[in-house]
């Protein structure tokens, strides 16, 4: 997938692509879209994640989210850290040495609704990647969040 690409490319991509698979019928995109839909074929760190988008006003990529599946409290020092560390190394892979990197917080840390953000990557096309753990209701999940923004790194006072 690339920043810039319509509705209907990233569909044709998606399709077509070796390392994520579709949970619904085509038929049932248009009623349910595309997010939380495609999931990928190999699981990182024991478990699938899920893809999500945004777009931009002309209904251009904007945004790619990957979210390892929802899971209560009781995993998220096991599976969701292992998945945590897994896409650590992978993204680091992809993209070198995070400009920024911290540690795996505590679930008390996270808020409802909120990502925390332990690492962050910038590539040389001027795009983000950042790295966190989440909270939804009494579920946790950790998240990769792949935008077309340039994130500035923290920096804290010392």
């Amino acid at each position: 997938l690339e920043f810039g690409d319509t509705h209907r490319e990233v569909i044709k991509k998606l399709k077509e692509s070796p390392i994520v698979e579709s949970g619904a019928a085509d038929v049932m995109l248009a009623r349910i879209g595309l997010n939380g839909t495609y999931r990928t074929k190999q699981t990182i760190g024991g478990l699938n994640c899920y893809l999500f988008f945004d777009w931009t006003e002309a209904g251009t990529l904007r945004e790619v989210s990957l979210r390892s599946k929802p899971l209560d409290a009781s995993s998220y020092g096991g599976s969701l850290k292992a998945n945590w560390k897994q896409l650590i190394e992978l993204l680091s892979q992809l993209h070198g040495k995070p400009v920024q990197d911290g540690f795996y917080p505590d679930s008390e840390d996270l808020q409802d609704g909120l990502i925390l953000c332990s690492h962050l990557w910038n590539n040389t096309a001027g795009h983000s990647v950042l790295l966190g753990t989440g909270q939804e209701g009494d579920k946790y999940s950790v998240v990769v969040r792949i935008t077309s923004e340039r994130i500035k790194p923290v920096i804290l006072n010392e």
